[in-house]
């Protein structure tokens, strides 16, 4: 079949991930660190040691113990942040040391 019109990458790139779900899944994990660097900004990023998804759950290592207590106030909204960033529900709870 012949298109008429043309089609952008980034079309093509979500019709892909529409029809390929568990591919679009596996690209949603392997970038939580970015996503959570662009939600949370620079300077909490830095103080971040680690940044893990595992069985959907988001474990983070800080170094401060007052952001520590912050994310643990927010971590249904950054949760959701999470989330809506992904475009996929990959982020059920968050859990910080």
């Amino acid at each position: 079949m012949k298109r008429c019109k043309p089609i952008s990458i980034g079309e093509l790139w979500d019709d892909f991930k529409r029809r390929n779900p568990q591919v679009a899944l596996k690209i949603a994990q392997g970038s939580v660190g970015r996503y959570w660097e662009e939600i949370v900004g620079p300077g909490v990023a830095a103080m971040t040691r680690s940044v893990e998804l595992r069985g959907g759950v988001l474990h983070l290592s800080v170094t401060s113990p007052i952001v520590r207590q912050e994310i643990s106030m927010r971590r249904h909204q950054l949760r959701d942040q999470m989330n809506e960033k992904a475009q996929i529900p990959i982020v059920k709870d968050i859990i910080v040391r």
